[in-house]
């Protein structure tokens, strides 16, 4: 009988999805399944998974609700057939990820599969590793499409085929060409270079430059009043995240990704997103962040009042949760999304201001032209500070933090009489890794 374990075993997948807090709204979705299928299959004449899959897309769903039915089955099928359970930081793609492989010729699959070795021996983010293969998988399921069954077959009409379609139409952009060449650099000595070989077709396409956004000094001052005076309804958790984002230039992903694992001030030891560690010593008042974006280490110093506020915070948060995993917890132990921290800055934003595009990331920004307004006048040489500004913001190159400068209006003229030549040698060619 088919899905012979599902029936039986079911409640285990069940209670280890409650157990590793997983959403109620996704733990009924896969109850639900699981009925569905031990009710059905028998009628249905279901054997397989593809069976169930192919019925749905026979229904005519819209793409979103059967891509939602693609990661239940594929995590169900995973479970059955495999004793398999979901990881937490699992992202929808990667399983979807795994229908395009299995449909790939064996040599597609042996690069992928050598790729994501060498991505993971190199010291790259999971996450990172997990985009970077989901692109890879569907460049060669494209290249299968059009008739290639290995690298040596491929032209450059099936690699521009990726991003460009027969109408002269971009379907994709700088980002994926970034990835594939990541993953097909990974395989430069494979098989007789011919991996190798179809690099040069991949075309040249530049990334969009993103606008920074540009606080006036009256808006600086509103945001600082609003969290440092204690008339302002604002929770210490919120003050204390606000801080961090106004004093220190940090990226969201670094705050609300903190996470505990001493409850030792003298020394704490946390771990961020995707199992990379940041060291945060609040005795001396240093956050060591380790491959927050890219994968250069850089250390940040807490300023006195801030390293207070973050004690004071997390002592009065632990009354309530004593072992939460994030020093930003929600109540069910998680970290705060991005999403959440920009809908609460749009609330103290709202309270002083009609700007209707102000973002969070506008404090990060603000973080860089303030420093270096800062040193016009001083005496360490401008280059100096420039590059220890880049080390604290965490940029892999001193390029990144040049664009700053190069675009906000109220610093490209004094900067550039600074500079004089090495400003005009940067600027022109930066571009913007935020």
């Amino acid at each position: 009988m088919a899905f012979e374990n599902l029936r039986s075993q079911h409640p285990l997948l069940l209670q280890y999805l409650t157990d590793h807090h997983y959403s109620s709204p996704l733990i009924d979705t896969v109850r639900r399944e699981i009925t569905r299928i031990i009710d059905l299959s028998d009628a249905e004449g279901w054997k397989s998974y593809a069976d169930i899959f192919s019925a749905y897309e026979k229904n005519g769903w819209k793409k979103k609700s059967i891509d939602d039915k693609r990661y239940i089955l594929r995590l169900l099928e995973r479970f059955d057939i495999h004793n398999e359970y979901p990881i937490r930081a699992q992202r929808k793609s990667d399983l979807f990820a795994n229908d395009r492989f299995d449909s790939l010729p064996t040599e597609f699959q042996e690069f992928a599969v050598m790729c994501r070795k060498r991505l993971e021996e190199s010291g790259r983010k999971s996450s990172t590793v997990s985009v970077v293969i989901g692109n890879l998988l569907r460049f060669l399921e494209l290249l299968h499409l059009r008739g290639c069954n290995s690298f040596s077959d491929v032209t450059e009409t099936d690699v521009i085929a990726f991003f460009v379609t027969e109408t002269g139409r971009h379907i994709r952009g700088a980002t994926a060409k970034k990835m594939l060449v990541t993953a097909l650099n990974t395989g430069k000595e494979w098989k007789n270079g011919d991996c190798a070989r179809i690099m040069p077709f991949v075309p040249l396409l530049q990334p969009a430059r993103k606008a920074i956004q540009y606080l006036t000094h009256e808006e600086v001052e509103a945001v600082r009043f609003a969290l440092t005076e204690k008339d302002v309804p604002l929770s210490m958790r919120d003050k204390a995240m606000g801080c961090i984002l106004l004093y220190m230039g940090l990226r969201q992903c670094d705050v609300i990704n903190l996470r505990l694992n001493d409850i030792d001030w003298d020394i704490r030891t946390c771990e961020a997103r995707e199992l990379h560690v940041e060291d945060v010593d609040l005795k001396h008042g240093i956050l060591t962040i380790r491959h927050s974006k890219g994968r250069d280490q850089h250390y940040i110093v807490l300023h006195d009042s801030m390293n207070d506020l973050m004690r004071r915070y997390d002592k009065a948060i632990r009354q309530y949760y004593p072992q939460r995993s994030f020093f930003f917890s929600s109540h069910r132990n998680r970290p705060y999304t991005s999403s959440w921290v920009k809908r609460n800055f749009r609330i103290v934003w709202d309270n002083f201001s009609d700007k209707k595009d102000a973002v969070a990331y506008a404090l990060r920004h603000n973080y860089a032209t303030t420093n270096i307004n800062k040193w016009i006048g001083e005496g360490l040489k401008f280059e100096d500070k420039l590059t220890y500004l880049s080390k604290s913001m965490g940029h892999m190159s001193i390029d990144s933090t040049t664009y700053y400068y190069s675009i906000v209006p109220c610093l490209a003229d004094i900067l550039s009489s600074k500079t004089e030549d090495g400003f005009n040698e940067i600027v022109p060619e930066v571009l913007y890794e935020e």
